[in-house]
């Protein structure tokens, strides 16, 4: 049985494999998501590692503020703390948010990074040598030695754009009402709503824990400042979007920092938040910060990558069970046929 577990602040599922004991993946969940919500879908690749992890973003179980930097820092921690030196080679993947905070892993776009990219937003500032001076200051793509273990990269329905995804309009709308009406909101036309068709469309054993609190909460997400979660996201700049803004020098660096791993990019073509239904070909350009990046688009998928042309707004259900999403998967991680998209 797989039992929740923390370790320095950061929450977290482990599967014990049976595959090769030098390897370990490690995932991260998306916004709202439960990490219970992705066992399933891992547990198909038990064969292929020795240990699996799912850790909780922070905020929906870990430690720290819903930044991506801190999603990044969290990870990098439990690595230290669970990754030993047994293990030679660990694959990472991730799920809408998570899958943006492993590209922040990968690429060292830390907390002290975005706030530069950020005030030079605000600031309209933002031309290639403010923003280089900004991201030299944050060491922006100076990789450890953990980071350079990595060697497989899985991201499902990666948002290319934050301001796609969550326009910024609405984001400051949200940030500007008060914690009560927040509150208020949420449940009564997001959780609630969602919590029944919960009850109705999951088995029971499959449903993870719903606790309630008097803060503002998206299922998993508990908002410690919804203001400042809200002017967050209204600013902030995923690695797709800042590789257009950068000079030649960063370009590279981002290109040297991703160079000597393999990446695959996974999403569906009904995906109400990437919305590719619209601008396919601006999404996969988005996504193709370097030639080696193989990505698959998986035709009447949602967001979740579930069932065909299904409802995708379950979240008490497990996510990325399409046969396909795992076969896809499977193919990549064990080298077979992987160079081909869909």
């Amino acid at each position: 049985m797989v039992k929740p577990e923390r370790i320095k602040g950061i929450g977290y599922l482990s599967i014990a494999g049976n595959g090769n004991q030098s390897k370990a993946l490690l995932f991260l969940p998306g916004t709202g998501a439960f990490k219970e919500n992705y066992v399933t879908f891992l547990e198909e690749f038990r064969s292929v590692y020795g240990q699996i992890f799912i850790l909780d973003l922070p905020e929906q179980g870990s430690k720290g503020a819903w930044l991506f930097g801190q999603m990044s820092a969290n990870l990098d921690e439990f690595i230290n703390l669970k990754i030993d030196d047994t293990v030679h080679h660990i694959d990472l993947m991730g799920h809408s948010a998570g899958a943006l905070a492993v590209l922040s892993y990968l690429t060292h776009y830390n907390i002290l990074a975005e706030k530069g990219v950020s005030k030079l937003i605000q600031q309209k500032k933002m031309d290639k040598e403010n923003l280089s001076h900004a991201l030299s200051m944050a060491k922006f793509c100076e990789l450890g030695n953990e980071q350079k273990k990595i060697k497989k990269v899985v991201l499902f329905s990666p948002p290319d754009s934050l301001g796609v995804a969550f326009p910024k309009f609405w984001a400051k709308i949200l940030a500007s009402l008060n914690t009560f009406v927040i509150r208020i909101f949420l449940n009564v036309f997001i959780n609630f709503p969602l919590k029944v068709m919960g009850w109705f469309l999951s088995k029971s054993q499959t449903r993870p824990s719903f606790k309630k609190s008097k803060k503002p909460q998206f299922f998993a997400l508990t908002f410690s400042d919804h203001h400042r979660f809200f002017n967050y996201i209204a600013h902030y700049k995923t690695i797709f979007e800042l590789f257009h803004y950068l000079d030649n020098h960063f370009q590279d660096k981002l290109k040297s920092a991703l160079q000597d791993k393999e990446l695959c990019i996974q999403y569906g073509s009904m995906d109400w938040v990437l919305k590719p239904t619209f601008r396919i070909n601006e999404l996969e350009n988005n996504y193709l910060i370097d030639d080696s990046i193989v990505i698959y688009c998986h035709q009447g998928l949602g967001h979740l990558l579930k069932k065909r042309r299904s409802l995708d707004l379950n979240l008490y259900d497990q996510l990325l069970i399409n046969r396909k999403v795992v076969e896809k998967t499977r193919q990549f991680l064990t080298n077979q046929n992987h160079g081909t998209r869909n």
